[in-house]
């Protein structure tokens, strides 16, 4: 990226060149209040406005009838006779005549469907079939339409754009409808691609293409929207949240990043991944087709017999709809006019969950855009003002950072008014201590456990190779492909472990081989979502998070071994160890949560109903004879609703026991609430009874220590205190966000022993359950299909109805009246599937739970233990229990604390501490007296990534620097017989030994002459400057010469050009840019650690003839021949005059990171490639190294870790020296 920060400075101002600031964005007071109008009005239109004014615009509207629900301010002069197809390269079939004419148009057509009809699913079956927006129902209408044929995209891709409605058409602003540099439809013209492949399949060479990419865009933020079957308000609010945050974007005045190559909007893409057409609420399809991203009766079943996978809509939009059924739409060019948002619309038609949602995201959509970082939202949660752009600056400030969440907390209601619920009370608590204590403190490691999947971002290339692979292991689609390895292949521990799949993707991705990604948690970043607000939905939702939390715990645990092939430095592995002890360890506590409450409830009442006689005190709360009968009742009780959580967990569902559970949430609240009390007896006697307090004050500290952490003194009654109230106290004043504590806090202590009695009961014995996975019920019927024809010597077509746009407007009216009707919740289907061999793994699990825990219990608390050898009495074993637990807790809680406090300091330190210039940035200069002693340079090109900080070496054409010098004599250094041509002329020669101070490491790093030559970044301003001078010498020295139009092609592609740090790219000849070479050096995958160059020749008639590219050296690669010709797509049939040549760079970015066995160059390697990967690894890996495969000779260079001291280069295949290497 190639971001700086604000662009202009005021003389006061002192911004961080590399950072990101917010300030030129305004307040606004009413982010949630804008100017906006109702869907439909009985006065006006529901889009009038400037736009539509006859003097302001060209195309103003004609007179028509006007109704109660009146759209006609938007519609186009003679939109009924207007042929919108008119004029391009559609074929039309049927009827001369003008069909609207024929049919009385421009009089209106009668919305077929009453009010009450318009939300069932019925209405939108009918309304699928071809015409049957405008049929009654029934088989009485007649009315037939002119029809157009489509031609297919390689023979069977169907890709069609559809006009949309005028009233959209019209609500876009005149300057983004004039500027046609996307493509004259890109505001009048919805795309529907039905796509029938898989998403691994859903790529150029197969014919399928998204919007963005036809227009050579580049996409640096993709916001992804999973949805299952929320209603059409719970969609609105995220998605008009969504329009909000990229309204922020879009306005910043100073950003360097987001004004630079294009509108800020243009690098924007927003996709909503709908999880199935049978759970989908079609309300919610009404909504989308409101802003124009979605139109009925055009989504095919299949095409010639092959089904369809998903439907993807494309569109761009300025309209928005909020979730209070009010229209947001331009009005003029203030800060509050939302922006053209690009959208698209993936509605899967089967039900196949969340992984397989985020797999076309990732390996369809995600490959195509290739953006930099993609943000995930669940349908329901709503981002907060600048939330999302706070989330990209902390990717942007941080080249490490692989992954990050925001804070998430639970939707309130206006005043407050849902914590009047107990569930929602404490659900609010549990996630704000979450946000204060559990995520900074994670977050201070580097390795944030879970990044919810409702609120989160990734770094698109951080989690592209393993961690993408294990992760969508969980996807059944998958699993006849994948195997064992598979969903169905999988024990019934992994298949839990992948309800908490976003914990998977978080241990893959810091745990990447070769790589320092590290999660983090962004403070300012805010989210509200829906919380359950019944029991049988909370336990149900629980169940899936704590069995899947505690599995992947387990997993994590278990595999934290490949931490050490990770690239992270020792201080990291360091911190991360001291998180795995601590995993471990709240782990065990976890385990025997439920002996442990138990014993700590038993205890309590004890103390307090039965108190030792010698002390003076009587029974509480009930007298001496009561109190110890009601604490008999109160364990029986407790007792009694524990089994009863079993009986219910292993036979009953919680929507079919509704009145058992919330029984069981009451008493077990009133339980907690007598202990609570019993508690605050303790320490109110414990400080003020006659008794004084057993502290030994007069021998020692010691002996005062020892007495105040005694499990008989008021010292641990204090560090209980401290551990649970003063703590969740002092760390919420320390986050300024204390309002949870006064309005939460009581609801969460009693709901508190219902997590561990009710929740934990129903997840283990619940642990066979693993429902997620797909129905496989789903029908798509009420779809129509598409049946090609094809003429001899022509291309196959399908016939599309070709409506006119009277028509379609028209019936738009009808689709924004239903986005009016209230959401009615449709009857959920109950299914159930049940194992026996889940079932027996379930029984087994359960019974060693619930023995570990018993056996904990009786040892503590039954006298009948000590013929087993106990020394110590019952009494003394709880005494000492209840000691030990208090401290576990304790120490748990001050870890915690702790993350709080670093997390705090850190955020408040690079708050005021102006970031490293970033030249500092590439360069990592050691201190003085740190070993750094010589650096030798080899010339051979491709062992130059050997210097991860220098691509080149210092060109002889300058004067060599004074630590410069010739190879010293004797056997340390040997010069190469034979040495590889250089393909960098002018380098030094083999051998050659630079001896830098740390002075000269900096004068050459600022130096701004010839820079841009040796490999070594400058400052952006040197840069600048160097080629203002460059420029001006060329225009007073040289006379201007003919542009012809494939180099003013190639001059926009490379001023559009997004090379990563992985590629180099050089030209030979300065005053050519139609030949140049790129440098590719991958940092992932099989062929990590080489160096490979390519030539690049574009002759004149591009861009019609794609570019020549060749490999200057041998590899062993299934796609580039021992000739260097590449085998890529894009440069053979599949090449278009609208591709680009960043879009070739990415495709031969790709050839490495992902071989294609099926398209093969080379034979030899594709069959090896298909028959045995390691085998192909181990030869890649041969090759690079310079020995022979298949008795061929490829001589590459081979990455060396980097090292703070010498590190040998063995001799491989014909390297006949011995090399050493210091790293910068």
């Amino acid at each position: 990226m190639a971001y700086h920060g604000s662009g202009s400075q005021s003389p006061g101002e002192n911004y961080d060149e590399g950072g990101h600031h917010l300030q030129d964005i305004a307040n606004n007071q009413n982010y949630e209040e804008e100017a906006s109008r109702g869907l439909l009005s009985s006065q006006q239109s529901p889009f009038s406005g400037p736009f539509d004014d006859p003097q302001q615009r060209g195309l103003s509207p004609a007179p028509r009838p006007t109704s109660g629900y009146s759209l006609t301010e938007s519609y186009a002069p003679e939109a009924a006779y207007h042929d919108p197809y008119s004029g391009n390269a559609s074929v039309y079939s049927g009827n001369s005549e003008n069909p609207a004419a024929a049919f009385g148009v421009p009089g209106r057509v009668a919305s077929p469907y009453a009010r009450s009809e318009t939300s069932s699913t019925e209405a939108w079956r009918q309304r699928q079939a071809p015409g049957g927006n405008n049929t009654g129902g029934g088989g009485g209408n007649l009315r037939r339409y002119a029809t157009r044929k489509v031609k297919l995209v390689q023979g069977s891709v169907l890709s069609v754009d559809y006009p949309v409605p005028s009233a959209i058409q019209n609500a876009i602003q005149a300057k983004y409808r004039n500027d046609l540099e996307g493509g004259t439809e890109e505001f009048t013209h919805m795309r529907y691609t039905a796509a029938t492949c898989d998403p691994n399949e859903f790529t150029l060479h197969n014919g399928y293409n998204l919007r963005p990419a036809m227009y050579n865009r580049h996409t640096e933020l993709l916001i992804a929207i999973t949805y299952y079957n929320e209603d059409k308000t719970l969609t609105s609010r995220t998605l008009h949240g969504v329009m909000q945050n990229i309204r922020d974007i879009v306005n910043l005045k100073k950003s360097e990043f987001w004004n630079k190559g294009g509108p800020a909007w243009q690098k924007i893409v927003v996709c909503l991944v709908f999880d199935g057409i049978d759970p989908c609420d079609k309300d919610t399809l009404d909504v989308l087709a409101t802003v124009g991203i979605y139109q009925d009766g055009v989504m095919k079943r299949d095409v010639d017999g092959k089904e369809t996978v998903a439907h993807i809509f494309e569109y761009t939009t300025q309209l928005s709809v909020t979730p209070n059924q009010q229209l947001i739409r331009p009005t003029d060019d203030g800060p509050s006019t939302l922006p053209p948002v690009q959208m698209m619309f993936c509605l899967k038609q089967k039900n196949s969950k969340k992984i397989n949602s985020h797999r076309w995201l990732f390996n369809a959509f995600g490959r195509i855009l290739n953006p930099e970082i993609c943000i995930l939202l669940d349908a329901g949660t709503k981002p907060g003002p600048k939330s999302l752009l706070y989330l990209w600056e902390a990717f942007y400030n941080d080249k490490d950072l692989g992954g990050a969440c925001g804070e998430i907390h639970a939707m309130l209601g206006k005043g407050w008014k849902n914590l009047v619920n107990p569930l929602v009370a404490a659900q609010n608590f549990e996630y704000k201590i979450s946000n204060i204590l559990d995520k900074p403190l994670e977050s201070s490691f580097g390795y944030v456990s879970v990044l919810p999947g409702a609120f989160s971002a990734y770094r698109f290339r951080a989690i592209m190779g393993r961690p993408l692979e294990q992760y969508f292991h969980g996807d059944h689609t998958l699993s006849k492909q994948l195997g064992k390895k598979g969903i169905e292949g999988m024990n019934i521990f992994k298949k839990n472990m992948f309800l908490a799949e976003d914990r998977i993707l978080c241990f893959e991705l810091v745990a990447k081989a070769g790589s320092k990604w590290h999660l983090s948690y962004v403070k300012a970043s805010k989210a509200e979502t829906d919380v359950p607000e019944g029991a049988p939905e909370f336990i149900s939702q629980r169940r899936r998070w704590l069995n899947g939390s505690f599995a992947a715990g387990i997993y994590s645990l278990m595999h934290f071994g490949r931490m050490y092939k990770s690239g992270h430095n020792i201080l990291r592995m360091f911190f991360l160890h001291i998180q795995m002890l601590y995993n471990m360890f709240t782990t065990v506590l976890t385990w025997f949560s439920l002996a442990s409450y138990w014993l700590t409830t038993s205890v309590i009442m004890d103390l307090v109903g039965t108190p030792s006689s010698s002390n003076g005190y009587s029974g509480f709360p009930f007298g001496k004879t009561a109190t110890p009968i009601v604490n008999t009742l109160v364990k029986y009780l407790y007792l009694g609703f524990l089994l009863l959580q079993f009986i219910l967990a292993l036979g009953n569902r919680p929507k079919g026991s509704k009145f058992s559970y919330l029984a069981s949430f009451v008493a077990f609240g009133i339980i907690q609430l007598y202990i609570v009390v019993d508690a605050m007896y303790l320490v109110v006697r414990a400080f003020t009874g006659g008794a004084p307090m057993d502290f030994v004050t007069d021998k020692g500290v010691g002996e005062f220590l020892k007495s105040f952490f005694s499990s008989t003194g008021a010292g641990i009654i204090i560090i209980a205190l401290a551990a649970t109230f003063g703590l969740y106290f002092v760390a919420s004043f320390m986050y300024l966000d204390p309002w949870h504590m006064f309005t939460s806090f009581p609801a969460y202590m009693a709901v508190q022993s219902s997590y561990i009695n009710i929740l934990n009961v129903y997840a283990f014995s619940n642990w066979h359950d693993v429902s997620w996975g797909t129905k496989g019920s789903d029908k798509a019927d009420a779809l129509p299909s598409a049946k090609t024809t094809k003429e001899e010597g022509k291309d196959a077509v399908i016939e599309e109805i070709d409506k006119p746009q009277a028509d379609i407007d028209s019936q738009f009216e009808a689709t924004v009246k239903r986005a009016l009707t209230p959401y009615v919740a449709p009857v959920e289907k109950e299914e159930k599937t049940l194992d026996d061999s889940y079932r027996s793994f379930r029984t087994r699990l359960v019974t060693f739970w619930i023995f570990s825990n018993g056996l904990l219990a009786v040892c503590i608390t039954s006298d009948g233990v000590d013929k087993f050898g106990f020394s110590n009495s019952a009494t003394v074993r709880t005494s000492r229990f209840f000691q030990i637990l208090l401290w576990c807790n304790a120490i748990v809680a001050l870890i915690r604390f702790i993350g709080a406090c670093w997390f705090l300091a850190y955020e408040f330190l690079h708050a005021v501490r102006p970031t490293a210039p970033p030249a500092a940035r590439f360069l990592h200069l050691p201190s003085p007296g740190s070993g750094l002693r010589s650096l030798t340079f080899y010339t051979q090109p491709s062992l130059f990534p050997l210097f991860n900080r220098w691509r080149r070496p210092f060109p002889s054409h300058q004067t060599p620097p004074s630590w410069i010098s010739p190879p010293p004599a004797g056997p340390s250094i040997v010069r190469d017989a034979s040495p590889p041509p250089s393909l960098y002329p002018g380098t030094l020669s083999d051998g050659a030994v630079i001896t830098p101070s740390i002075q000269d490491v900096e004068n050459l790093v600022h130096e701004p002459q010839n820079t841009a030559n040796a490999g070594i970044p400058c400052k952006p301003i040197q840069k600048q400057q160097q080629q203002q001078a460059e420029n001006a010498e060329g225009a007073a020295g040289k006379k201007k010469k003919k542009v012809t139009a494939a180099q003013l092609r190639v001059q926009r592609d490379l001023q559009e050009l997004t090379l990563g740090s992985t590629m180099k790219m050089a030209f030979p000849n300065p005053d050519d840019i139609l030949n140049f070479t790129l440098t590719i050096a991958p940092d992932e995958g099989l062929y990590k650690g080489g160096s490979f160059h390519f030539t690049f020749s574009v002759n004149q008639n591009f861009p019609h003839d794609p570019p020549k590219v060749k490999c200057t050296q041998k590899i062993y690669h299934p796609n580039i021949d021992l000739e260097g010709n590449v085998c890529l797509n894009i440069l053979r049939e599949d090449w278009k005059p609208v591709l680009n040549l960043n879009a070739v760079i990415v495709g031969m970015q790709f050839l490495f990171l992902e071989p294609n066995a099926s398209d093969p160059l080379n034979k030899e390697a594709a069959e090896d490639l298909r028959q045995n990967r390691d085998s192909f690894k181990r030869n890649v890996r041969t090759s690079m190294a310079g020995g022979g495969v298949r008795g061929v000779q490829i001589r590459l260079g081979l990455i060396v870790q980097e090292t703070d001291g010498w590190l040998p280069l063995h001799q491989h295949g014909d390297f006949s020296s011995w090399w050493y290497f210091i790293s910068l």
